[in-house]
């Protein structure tokens, strides 16, 4: 009996032993997985920062005029706009985004309304005959308010961006197809829009159309 009570507090400090190890393996696993995370997480922001599309706003001041303005002072952020739709609209258009350093660079913004819900996964652009898919980078948001739907993406302005919305505003006739779950719908995309697609682009291009 004396035997089995010396040696119980051996085995019990044995097993706390064991159980420290494998809490602290466990704890080095979670910390690899979560820096590999981190780690790919970093370069795609890097990637997409690196692909952004911004100029001086210095260089373009006399084109920003006309434009309706915001601040965000706690993000730093200036916002220029030239469409006034309301938020449940089927439009497509481009925002623009000044920063802290005097850079200014795009948003671009695809949004559909209904009474039902598609469920949009991607969009494909119908530029006379030339077809341009695009996928957001970011999930779809979702709204809904009195009966109606609201869907929408919000893009930074990317070089694949820049060409789909040049084909946009050069072309007779363009048409948007908002690919859904199960279905999917088609509408074109109007004059009032290439206009204001048209002006925001030059802002966007001014240092290479210069």
């Amino acid at each position: 009996m004396k035997k089995i009570l010396f040696l119980f507090p051996v085995l019990f400090f044995s097993c706390n032993n064991s159980n420290k190890d494998n809490v602290d393996k466990l704890m080095e696993k979670f910390q690899k997985e979560h820096d590999s995370t981190m780690a790919v997480l970093k370069a795609e922001t890097d990637s997409i920062k690196a692909s952004i599309i911004s100029v001086p706003k210095d260089s373009v001041k006399s084109l920003l005029k006309g434009l309706t303005t915001s601040k965000d002072e706690f993000k730093k952020l200036t916002f220029y706009k030239n469409y006034s739709n309301s938020y449940f609209a089927n439009a497509v258009f481009i925002y623009l985004v000044e920063g802290n350093d005097g850079q200014i660079n795009g948003r671009f913004k695809i949004e559909y309304t209904a009474d039902d819900w598609l469920f949009i996964k991607n969009y494909s652009f119908l530029c006379d005959d030339k077809v341009f898919d695009f996928i957001p980078e970011y999930d779809i948001e979702r709204d809904n308010s009195g009966g109606d739907i609201f869907e929408y993406s919000d893009n930074y302005y990317s070089p694949q961006i820049n060409k789909i919305v040049k084909a946009i505003i050069t072309s007779k006739v363009t048409k948007i197809r908002c690919h859904g779950r199960q279905y999917y719908d088609d509408r074109v995309i109007t004059q009032k829009e290439k206009t204001l697609l048209t002006k925001m682009y030059e802002i966007l291009n001014y240092n290479k159309e210069k």
